[in-house]
């Protein structure tokens, strides 16, 4: 990387990684995504390695947490590593999408790069081989902005709410009930395609030793 492609994150004040499927199956996952950013979300996909941990916001898109959207909408520096960033993630109208940010992006697969979302900056790479080259810590970011992560918090608690209360069972009490229920446990969560796929990746809280495998993106 050259020290243009370095420079963009000093100024970023509300910055927010978001992995697909090429992040997810990194050998570094469990490592790198507790500490890679200073706020997290993913694709369906990339969620499936990312465990819990109080700046992850969960899925963007379509069918994705509330929270991480506002995460992509509002943040000023957006790093996608592995994402394709196709329409059910960024929905039809691509101007709009990450509207205030620059965008680096980070893909191993070249046909990808500048698909459907223009990045201001573009690597072709492993998202491995970026994470160990280029270490995101904490100084990476040092005019990060310290409401930044209070806001998508508050935003997270808003929507938590039981959308399912006049159901004989709600799926969020169900998997509430089940992530206290395995808290400490290894549990695999497998969700063939449908509103069961989409409840446990938006609900169950994904530990260590906690895997999901999702049928499809």
């Amino acid at each position: 990387m050259g020290a243009g492609e370095v420079s963009i994150t000093q100024p970023a004040e509300r910055e927010t990684g978001t992995g697909g499927s090429g992040k997810g199956r990194m050998n570094l996952d469990r490592d790198v995504s507790t500490s890679l950013t200073p706020t997290d979300v993913a694709t369906l996909m990339g969620q499936e390695r990312i465990q819990e941990m109080p700046h992850y916001m969960r899925m963007i898109g379509t069918y994705g947490n509330r929270e991480a959207n506002w995460a992509i909408q509002h943040c000023d520096l957006l790093l996608v590593l592995g994402a394709r960033l196709d329409i059910r993630q960024t929905a039809a109208d691509i101007d709009d999408f990450a509207r205030n940010a620059k965008v680096i992006q980070v893909d191993i697969d070249d046909s990808q790069i500048n698909n459907r979302i223009k990045a201001d900056y573009s690597i072709h790479a492993a998202a491995e081989s970026f994470c160990s080259m280029f270490p995101l810590s904490s100084e990476a970011f040092p005019t990060l902005e310290p409401a930044w992560i209070g806001e998508l918090e508050t935003i997270r608690n808003l929507a938590a709410r039981d959308e399912y209360s006049d159901w004989g069972i709600s799926p969020t009490v169900l998997f509430n009930e089940m992530n206290k229920a395995f808290d400490g446990l290894n549990v695999h969560y497998v969700c063939d395609v449908g509103n069961h796929q989409m409840w446990g990746v938006k609900r169950s809280g994904w530990a260590t030793g906690r895997l999901s495998i999702i049928a499809g993106d």
